[in-house]
């Protein structure tokens, strides 16, 4: 724990000060943050240049994210601030399934050399120095030129992610049927909102679609009583439970896909939720659910969508046969079905 400086008058204020200072108000405001938010760092855009790969390299055109130790980055390709590209063609092997691949910043360390001053220290410092000029606020003049420290970012492959860095995976190469080199679409990085992985997003739509159809299917099935009620019977008790279901979560999903900035422990729990419901129509344990993993959203979120999928298009299944009436001059209609289905039903 960092302690707060004592400021007193005389003191011979040096550069330790306010290394000191700067340390103890970021310590302070992270620890509060994680008090709140137990995952309050992760990506919240990445894009990686795929044309890229086919030359076995790694290139990052644009990450925003917040590492584990709270540093905020916003990294663009052919700014000063990009992360350097690296090859990969050693590391992934063609015998090799996959490669996780991430971005990491040197831990800052008392005792050592946390910044680059003159490039001599550039494979070891935490930040390289970068002279920029800067004008008074006020005015708009008296140009002075200013030190500021840029992160050193490095794309890490594998295993070499060690302690001594704070790293986010930001995502996994694999080999598709052909050989080629891919990304792989399902692994999510850790990260701060849903719009960060296209995947998650598809995912929670693709569940939307179904459950909007099957409220539809069921809304029409209903009986009109009056302009402002309906009709159900004791028969229709399951299907308007479900309907009730359908109804409560669609306008969660919804929003959920159109705004994108919910964090996926959120989304984790209105799907759980639904997940949990859903159970209550089926023989599928609750149990079973598969825990939040933050480090690994892709292994959580892929067998819950697959298990809401299948359980949606189950549950109270049309079981009835269309049987065509025909009208006899007697005023009696009658129809004929040599179906097995009702033929050998117990009426």
């Amino acid at each position: 724990m960092i302690h707060k400086l004592v400021w007193t008058e005389g003191l011979f204020v040096t550069q330790h000060h306010f290394q000191q200072m700067d340390r103890y108000h970021e310590a302070l405001l992270g620890e509060r943050l994680r008090a709140a938010l137990p995952w309050d760092w992760g990506v919240t855009h990445v894009e990686i240049d795929e044309r890229a790969l086919s030359a076995n390299q790694l290139m990052v055109s644009h990450l925003s994210a917040v590492l584990p130790d709270g540093t905020t980055l916003d990294c663009h390709e052919g700014k000063p601030d990009a992360i350097p590209p690296r090859s990969f063609a050693s590391e992934f092997s063609p015998q090799a399934q996959s490669l996780d691949v991430s971005v990491a910043l040197v831990h800052e360390m008392l005792g050592a050399t946390n910044v680059d001053l003159d490039g001599s220290a550039i494979h070891v410092a935490r930040y390289v120095r970068k002279q920029e000029l800067v004008v008074d606020a006020n005015t708009g003049t008296g140009e002075q030129p200013l030190d500021r420290a840029r992160p050193l970012l490095r794309l890490l492959f594998g295993d070499e992610v060690k302690g001594s860095f704070d790293a986010i995976r930001i995502g996994q190469l694999v080999r598709g049927p052909t050989g080629t080199v891919q990304l792989r679409p399902s692994c999510v990085p850790p990260c701060l909102r849903m719009s960060a992985s296209p995947w998650l997003v598809q995912g929670f739509r693709g569940l939307l679609a179904i459950m909007t159809a099957r409220q539809r299917s069921f809304a029409q099935s209903r009986r009109q009583r009056t302009a402002g009620s309906i009709e159900v019977d004791a028969s229709d008790t399951l299907r308007f439970l479900f309907l009730d279901l359908l109804n409560a979560n669609i306008p969660v999903f919804s929003h959920i896909v159109d705004a994108g900035t919910l964090h996926p422990e959120q989304a984790y729990l209105v799907l759980s939720g639904l997940i949990g419901r859903l159970c209550s129509f089926t023989d599928v344990d609750p149990t079973a659910i598969p825990k939040f993993d933050y480090l690994d959203l892709g292994a959580t979120f892929s067998p819950m969508f697959d298990m809401a999928s299948r359980m949606l298009e189950s549950i109270i299944s049309e079981r009835y046969v269309e049987v065509a009436l025909q009208r006899r001059d007697d005023g009696v209609f009658v129809g004929r079905s040599t179906g097995e289905q009702i033929m050998g039903s117990d009426f």
